[in-house]
């Protein structure tokens, strides 16, 4: 007995025509040269944005210090800044004035260190003349000394 073998014609594809060639080599052309003009005028927004960056940069570093501006440039997910000891101690100099306006200053974004990195400085470098005593009393979190712990 001899096997039967059964090929079907409607699953083979017939090869492209030359037209349909030419229409699809036209259209592909098409894409290249619009993605490559995207590319072109990304390129040249991405030099714009650099430039104006570099400017705003250069304006606020008169009135700010570069771990300051480098704050305010600086992106989510990038390493966090370190603070200079001039700038920590101009911070502290701030707080000590008026910790409620630091802390609305903090809030409204403006580059200076956390109370946390000035009483870590503090700390650090054992300042402690004029520095309010509710900055260096502050518990860390998870610092605090087990009052609200429930041993069973």
């Amino acid at each position: 007995m001899v096997p039967v073998i059964s090929v079907s014609f409607s699953a083979v594809r017939r090869p492209p025509t030359y037209d349909e060639l030419r229409r699809e080599v036209t259209t592909l052309k098409q894409q290249s040269a619009d993605l490559r003009r995207d590319i072109c005028e990304a390129a040249r927004q991405a030099a714009r944005v650099k430039a104006a960056l570099s400017r705003q940069s250069e304006r606020l570093s008169h009135f700010l210090r570069a771990d300051q501006v480098e704050r305010l440039v600086q992106l989510p997910g990038d390493a966090p800044v370190r603070w200079t000891e001039p700038t920590l101690r101009f911070a502290l100099d701030i707080y000590r004035c008026s910790p409620k306006a630091y802390r609305t200053m903090l809030a409204a974004h403006y580059p200076l260190p956390s109370e946390r990195a000035l009483r870590a400085f503090c700390v650090e470098h054992g300042v402690q003349d004029g520095v309010p005593p509710e900055l260096l009393l502050q518990a860390e979190p998870g610092e605090e000394d087990g009052a609200n712990i429930v041993w069973l």
